[in-house]
């Protein structure tokens, strides 16, 4: 056995010692999940007994010849921590033990803590002084940082404070994965990853953690809540208590669906479209138009199905190609919780709308794709044969003309395939304009659209600025099905292009969230 003990606690070391042979059945369990921790009264002192689980064999061999393992490393980093002048319960000693010369089971025990809350605490109702332990907390963070010191595991059961004459003190636990070095901005920002709290309360840890270290507050604002939205769905935690999700069918609260199609003088193909929503095996709650300057046509076929499907028209008047623009104004004249995206020339398969639905998570976007056609196939599909399905069949497709290509496995109507293909497809899950969903929160909390660009890639700088706000992209490329109808782009621009191409580089390079020319257009963050 391997022991280490604090020279301030020799006097325990007959207790210490037997702590491998009494563990189990002695003391009182107050955690036990992965590790186990228990208390023990001893000479006065009242001890916390951690007890790690043992590591698999790789990590044995890891443990016993390359690195300290999380009892040694959780004493040592006490200590750095107290000398440094941060709080964590008083370490008392490690132990290792070994079998076959490599180390199987292994001990930290320190002081208990004396902190009567945990951070979580001050999120309680009634909690007299959480604006206080917030922006603490974030200060504290600051001088850890400043001091190069990082927690790595700042969650909320790690973190302790006591208040004493309006005055926190904190102290941490947990403290094995710590890093002791220079901490930079995105490294600073990337340790909030696992706090708890609402949007507004991280831009408030944000605001005095940057204030402490003299950086951006804007930018530590971004990237804090960045990282913390793709911890928290990515370990599908609730933001505000921290608390797991459980994803069990039964537990999901059926949402609210809209589809926002957008269309511009093609009403022959709208109404192609509009049939495949007619027969959906789950119906929209809501389908908005959202016309960029049509004429009465338009406005004539929409006014038709507006008895047999829940129909908004949005419009403006035709200025050029100003997508961007009336999409906003389709997102703001929405209701649903969920947006289902999509154009004027994707005919719908009939379990599109469910396919997202099903897919539909906390935290992600879904990217669909489309099926092209050539225009003498376009032409010649009638309503029979959206509402029957043939023109979704191969068979039929090949019968009017279809050539024979790998991208036709699209339409191949096994759940199993498209599971596999939508795994092995080399394309990235983009946000692709005519096939694509999200949550509208979601998409309110990125500013919607960039209205300054016009064709080509605006879809995508979207997307990109949902990806950088820490939602995740699923591929669902083989499953949700439209077919894509042919037609021509006259607004096709190789100057916008390129002007839409900067501003997508600018996105990723900064990782930008809002556009200053979304839905609200006061924001600014220096996008071009």
């Amino acid at each position: 056995m391997k022991l280490i003990l604090h020279p301030s606690f020799e006097y325990l070391r007959s207790f210490i010692e037997n702590i491998p042979l009494i563990f189990d059945n002695e003391g009182e369990m107050i955690y036990e999940v992965r590790n186990r921790i228990k208390t023990f009264r001893v000479a006065g002192k009242e001890l916390v007994v951690k007890s790690f689980r043992k590591p698999i064999f790789i990590n044995r061999i890891i443990y016993t010849c390359f690195r300290p393992s999380k009892a040694v490393r959780s004493f040592e980093h006490a200590l750095k921590l107290l000398e440094k002048g941060f709080g964590t319960p008083a370490p008392v000693a490690c132990i290792e033990q070994k079998a076959f010369g490599l180390m199987t089971e292994s001990y930290y025990i320190s002081e208990k803590s004396t902190c009567p809350y945990h951070f979580h605490d001050a999120f309680k109702s009634g909690f007299e002084h959480r604006d206080l332990v917030v922006t603490s907390y974030a200060e504290f963070v600051g001088e850890m940082h400043e001091k190069q010191t990082l927690h790595n595991d700042l969650s909320r059961g790690n973190i302790l404070f006591d208040i004493k004459d309006r005055t926190i003190s904190f102290q941490l636990l947990d403290v094995n994965r710590m890093y002791f070095g220079k901490v930079g901005l995105k490294r600073g920002c990337r340790d909030f990853k696992r706090t708890i709290g609402d949007d507004e309360t991280l831009a408030t840890i944000a605001s005095h953690y940057a204030a402490r270290r003299g950086f951006d507050a804007a930018e530590c604002s971004r990237l804090i809540i960045a990282e913390r939205n793709r911890f928290f769905a990515k370990k599908s935690i609730d933001k505000a208590t921290g608390d797991k999700i459980y994803k069990r069918k039964q537990d999901i609260r059926p949402m609210t669906v809209g589809v926002i199609i957008s269309t511009y003088n093609n009403p022959q193909w709208l109404e192609k479209v509009l049939w495949g929503y007619q027969f959906q095996s789950h119906q929209a709650d809501e389908i908005i138009i959202a016309d960029d300057g049509s004429g009465e046509d338009t406005a004539r076929l929409i006014e038709k199905y507006r008895y047999t499907l829940p129909i908004k028209h949005v419009w403006h008047e035709d200025h050029g190609f100003r997508k961007t623009k009336i999409l906003n104004k389709a997102i703001l004249a929405s209701q649903a919780e969920y947006l289902i995206f999509t154009d004027h020339d994707c005919i719908p398969r009939n379990d599109f709308i469910q396919v997202h639905i099903q897919n539909a998570r906390q935290g992600y976007m879904l990217s669909g794709g489309y099926f092209k056609l050539p225009m003498s196939i376009s032409h010649g599909i009638d309503r029979h044969a959206i509402v029957s399905r043939q023109i979704f069949r191969l068979s039929e497709l090949k019968k009017r003309g279809l050539k024979s290509s790998w991208k036709n496995t699209k339409l191949v109507h096994s759940a199993l395939f498209s599971s596999v293909m939508n795994i092995i497809t080399p394309t990235k899950a983009t946000w692709n304009g005519c096939n694509a969903s999200a949550w509208r929160k979601d998409i309110i909390a990125v500013n919607g659209f960039n209205e300054n660009m016009r064709y080509g890639g605006e879809d995508r700088e979207f997307g990109e600025r949902l990806l950088n706000y820490g939602i995740q992209s699923k591929q669902i490329r083989y499953s949700a099905i439209a077919l894509h109808l042919d037609h021509n782009r006259p607004y096709v621009d190789p100057v916008e292009i390129k002007k839409n191409n900067e501003t997508r580089k600018h996105t990723r390079k900064n990782r930008i969230i809002g556009t200053p020319f979304g839905i609200r257009k006061e924001e600014t963050d220096g996008q071009p």
